[in-house]
């Protein structure tokens, strides 16, 4: 398990790692502040499991803020687009906002063309059009311009055929922070 400091001037969304999140159902095992928080433990005998259920966040840049949201939506092949929605209400005060862009060839043997888009409300706001040698990845991390109320936001991968699109992986992580 590797961890690191994520500074003010770094997007929030750093403290996504994919390495830790259950690429077939979406779900997060770790986040890198968890990471660090069990390396504590660990190093001081205290049961992490344990104490996870009291454990709250806090951001030093800004104390106001009292949530913290991480959204994931994976696209495991080719050929299309999985989309996410989220809502902040009118009493809410968004503090920041960033996005993971993430995309990955898992074919073992051979270079692959792959081109992903991020949309947000139905407007692109990232994208990649690479050639990945096997089981290379690539990413981009950005702050997110939102503001309240809803919105939705997709990862489209290309149709590089049915043989092919086994082998095209990508997501894209939302981190939010706010005060309710």
């Amino acid at each position: 398990m590797d961890c690191r400091f994520i500074g003010n001037d770094e997007p929030p969304a750093n403290l996504i790692s994919w390495n830790d999140i259950d690429l077939e159902n979406g779900v997060i095992e770790y986040t890198t502040l968890e990471k660090a928080i069990k390396m504590a433990c660990d190093s001081v005998g205290i049961d992490y499991d344990s104490i996870k259920s009291n454990i709250k966040y806090y951001d030093f840049e800004y104390p106001n803020a009292n949530g913290i949201s991480i959204l994931i939506r994976v696209r495991n092949t080719g050929g299309g687009t999985n989309y996410t929605h989220f809502a902040l209400p009118d009493t809410a005060t968004l503090y920041e906002a960033s996005y993971y862009h993430w995309i990955h060839n898992r074919n073992n043997e051979w270079q692959l063309d792959i081109e992903s888009k991020v949309l947000l409300n139905g407007k692109q706001i990232s994208y990649f059009h690479e050639d990945l040698d096997p089981n290379q990845w690539d990413r981009r991390i950005d702050m997110l311009s939102v503001g309240v109320g809803a919105h939705t936001v997709g990862i489209q991968m290309s149709d590089k055929g049915a043989y092919w699109n086994k082998y095209i992986h990508g997501g894209v992580g939302v981190v939010l922070i706010y005060k309710i």
